[in-house]
């Protein structure tokens, strides 16, 4: 019944062909019979400019069917459907048009055929029935690359550069070389190049996304090509295709760039760079933001920073990637200035940036330590103070935790606390609630300074039953400290508001009196609630080594004590001065303390200073070196500083500060002269400024500069292990002074009218057994005089 139907096809149908304007033909409702059938390639299929490109109509229900004729149309151009190897298949040849950009094209397929059953009738129907449909495909066709001839070879740049192509659809002409002698390979696309000048030149395909081969002719048609230099890969150095030769000048080379087989095609990155060799070195990476030791209450975190190569004929830097406590979290936006934003958990982070370049190298990570807190006063050492005489404050402890030694608040076990403080003004009584807070929630009132000495006064879980809410009263003295924790109940998540209200036991107005805290010295009393009209008298306590300077903020003076008048809201600061310094380098040397440095030694000089006549600078360095001071010494406990000035390379040299080997501050580019404060435990700590220089390029005065050193001075341990102590005998001829102190150490004696001073020195002395008797002779006659003994 096949050879019927071939027998018919072209006689029956001759001249029926013809299309009219393509479109879907709907099935004739007379006919019961209808083509089932599908097309390949599918509807929006890519097809390569110029080519040949089988087109098949495959119909399911061919057995129905005899006399078929299949045409299809592309514009006002024809072709014909062949039947195939398998029955039912039915092939075309459609040559795709010229195209410089990706244009869809729409060809409209018709089919006709006789049914057969009209047919071998006896005697056959009369007209016979004539089954006919029409669809349309849509392709889109695509050009070649515009370099995928040899003829139409891109031309680079003589003095170097680095280029983006694509060999995707790209083809091999007719007597075009096996490049590398590799078998197989497909899709080339050229370049062409010109020498400068005679001498050693780089190219290579870093950064390209596909297996590639690299091939440099010379000559000037495909077929009298000879090979210079070729690359699939550069084994030695674990490294994409690259190639290096010695190239003369004003002499042409051409370039082939193909994949290693027909599926090996995508992005292109080629570079050539006379001079240049492979690039084994790794790019540099700086965190510019946030800065080391940051602690943010936003869990979504803005990082930024730079990244470079070190030499400028390196592949380049292709991305940075960026870690967060040692896990790959994203790929930063931009290079050379890159940015990212990253999701922190609850707690302390290293953030981490790698930079990786177009070769495969990957950078030394630079890293900062995050601190997440939110809220931040999750932890009873960072407690916010609730200000004043009352009020209400509001908070989320969604990222809050329970600290380890965490008593259980309100005899439940929470697990998502959050600390204040508040300083009773005046006895009275303080009552607490968190009335109205959708969270389930524990409160307990404490007094003590850490969690290890905590004695609970009050605490509450439901006011009464019925309610989520919780609420305290208690009984408060004058000037006492109470800790106050608000906790939920199962480690319950949502917001609260606690409000808290201060009664005194006699009414009246009050007013807050806020003294904020300051380098080098103390204030007493240290503020509070007042009642409106009352003199408070306020005294500046320096500490060892600090003068005082005067007030500053509502009250400006330099009086001390100072009287005054509460009748509204105050705030004052108190400002000490450095009066003398561990080591401010007047010596004109380093004689003074023990420092430690390396080779070159750090310089002393008078050309940049931050007060007086000298200062430290850092030593010449070369690119990649580090210049290093150290200092190990006991201290004691409290408030430290030192003058910096940086002039460097921005976000490429460094100037760092650390303390134990740990990074606390670090400068770069263009620092005027500032005073940066740390605090320090007692003990023996080891004090380090280090400055890095990168492989290249300086800027400024390349240099850092330190003055001014402050270290707190260490408590001496006196004989027996006790703590040094200072007493007054009078006599007629006046005031003796006793030390009991350390063997060998050398004290100084001061007095003053006050102890917001001025100080005087009166004497110095040491002693073998660390007991000093020293007289006074103004101390007769004095109504009141202070005395302080201070190591030197």
């Amino acid at each position: 019944m096949l050879t019927l139907r071939r027998l018919l096809a072209g006689s029956l149908l001759l001249g029926a062909a013809a299309l009219a304007p393509a479109q879907e033909i709907p099935p004739d409702p007379t006919n019961t019979l209808q083509f089932e059938y599908s097309v390949a390639p599918t509807n929006n299929a890519i097809l390569i400019t110029e080519t040949t490109n089988r087109i098949s109509v495959t119909i399911s229900n061919w057995i129905d069917f005899t006399n078929i004729v299949i045409t299809g149309q592309l514009g006002t151009n024809q072709f014909s459907f062949n039947p195939g190897d398998d029955d039912g298949v039915f092939v075309g040849e459609l040559l795709t048009p010229l195209v410089m950009e990706r244009t869809p094209i729409t060809i409209a397929i018709q089919l006709i055929g006789v049914e057969l059953a009209t047919a071998i009738t006896e005697p056959p129907a009369d007209p016979l029935v004539v089954i006919s449909n029409r669809t349309e495909r849509t392709y889109i066709v695509v050009p070649r690359p515009p370099n995928d001839r040899f003829t139409n070879a891109f031309k680079l740049l003589s003095a170097g550069e680095t280029t983006l192509g694509t060999n995707q659809y790209a083809s091999l002409e007719r007597g075009e070389p096996s490049h590398a002698s590799v078998p197989g390979h497909d899709r080339s696309i050229w370049w062409t190049w010109s020498a400068p000048a005679s001498g050693n030149v780089l190219f290579d395909l870093a950064g390209t996304e596909f297996p590639a081969i690299l091939s440099v002719y010379r000559g000037d048609r495909l077929t009298n090509l000879v090979s210079v230099a070729s690359s699939t890969n550069d084994t030695a150095n674990r490294l994409p295709p690259n190639v290096v030769f010695n190239a003369s000048q004003g002499l042409t080379y051409r370039i082939a760039v193909s994949g290693l087989d027909s599926n090996s095609f995508g992005r292109v990155r080629l570079r050539v760079a006379p001079g240049g060799t492979p690039d084994t070195r790794p790019p540099v990476v700086a965190i510019l933001t946030p800065a080391q030791d940051s602690l943010v209450t936003d869990e979504l975190l803005a990082v930024t920073g730079s990244a470079r190569e070190p030499f400028p004929l390196d592949s380049g830097v292709s991305n940075v990637v960026l870690r967060l406590n040692g896990q790959v979290v994203t790929n930063a936006v931009g290079t050379d200035a890159w940015s990212a934003v990253i999701a922190l958990p609850p707690g302390t982070n290293i953030v981490s940036a790698v930079a990786h370049d177009f070769a495969g190298n990957a950078s030394q990570a630079d890293s900062v330590v995050v601190r997440f807190l939110n809220p931040t006063n999750t932890y009873f050492a960072l407690a916010s103070q609730l200000p004043g005489t009352g009020g209400f404050v509001a908070a989320h402890n969604r990222q809050a935790i329970k600290e380890s030694g965490e008593p259980f608040h309100a005899g439940n076990e929470g697990g998502r606390s959050v600390w204040y403080w508040w300083r009773a003004p005046s006895d009275g009584r303080l009552d607490l609630t968190t009335s109205g807070s959708p969270l389930d929630t524990l409160l307990a009132v404490y007094i003590g300074n850490a969690l290890t000495n905590l004695t609970e006064l009050v605490s509450n879980d439901d006011a009464f039953p019925g309610v989520a809410w919780s609420e305290t009263s208690l009984l408060v003295s004058s000037n006492t400290v109470y800790r106050i924790a608000v906790d939920a109940f199962g480690a319950a998540v949502g917001e609260f508001g606690l409000q808290y209200v201060f009664t005194p036991l006699q009414a009246g107005t009050f007013f807050n009196l806020t003294v904020s805290p300051a380098n080098g010295g103390a204030v007493s009393p240290p503020g509070g609630a007042f009642p409106s009209g009352a003199r408070v008298t306020l005294t500046a306590v320096p500490q060892p080594d600090f003068a005082f300077v005067g007030w500053e903020g509502d009250v400006a003076s330099t009086q001390n004590p100072i009287d005054i008048a509460i009748n509204r809201n105050l705030r004052v600061t108190p400002r000490f001065r450095t009066v003398r310094f561990t080591d401010d380098f007047e010596t004109g040397d380093l004689s003074r303390i023990p420092w430690t440095q390396g080779d070159p030694p750090w310089i002393v000089q008078t050309n940049v200073v931050a007060a007086g006549s000298f200062a430290l600078r850092t030593p010449p360095i070369d690119h990649r070196q580090t210049a290093v001071l150290s200092l190990t010494t006991n201290t004691g406990s409290g408030t430290a500083s030192f003058d910096v000035r940086v002039s460097t390379e921005p976000a490429w040299d460094f100037f760092e500060f650390l303390i134990d080997d740990t990074v606390v501050r670090r400068w770069s580019g263009e620092v005027p002269w500032q005073t940066v404060t740390f605090n320090v435990s007692a003990g023996t700590h080891t004090f380090t400024w280090r400055y890095t220089k990168d492989p290249n390029f300086q800027s400024g005065l390349d240099a850092a500069f330190l003055d001014n050193l402050y270290l707190p001075p260490p408590s001496g341990s006196g004989s027996g292990g006790q703590q040094p102590t200072l007493t007054l005998t009078l006599f007629s001829e006046g005031g003796q002074l006793t030390l009991q102190g350390e063997p060998g150490v050398t004290y100084d004696f001061e007095a003053a009218p006050s102890l917001a001073g001025p100080w005087s020195v009166i004497g110095s002395q040491s002693s073998s057994s660390g007991i000093i008797n020293l007289l006074d002779l103004e101390a007769v006659g004095q109504s009141r005089r202070f005395y302080r003994a201070r190591t030197r």
